[in-house]
């Protein structure tokens, strides 16, 4: 069977879970670009458009995000090269 078995599951479930404390633990601009790009697929002039603010605002808001969730895993002695 090609299907997860419960420990692999169990982890990803665990994965998710401290991938989106990272998330909430940004500022809220910085979350909200994160969430929008990362999560719903939003291109870059759809979020400065959404959220009144200039592409390249909504650029240095994601690479700021991006740091800030790496420094959360990484305090945790975790790492996430897909980020």
């Amino acid at each position: 069977e090609e299907r997860p078995d419960a420990f692999e599951t169990l982890t990803h479930e665990q994965d998710l879970e401290i991938l989106a404390a990272a998330i909430d633990a940004l500022p809220e601009r910085c979350r909200l670009v994160v969430k929008l790009r990362k999560l719903r697929g939003h291109s870059y002039q759809e979020i400065a458009l959404q959220l009144g603010i200039s592409v390249h605002t909504v650029n240095a808001q994601l690479a700021k995000g991006m740091i800030m969730c790496r420094a959360f895993l990484r305090a945790r002695g975790l790492e996430r090269d897909e980020l």
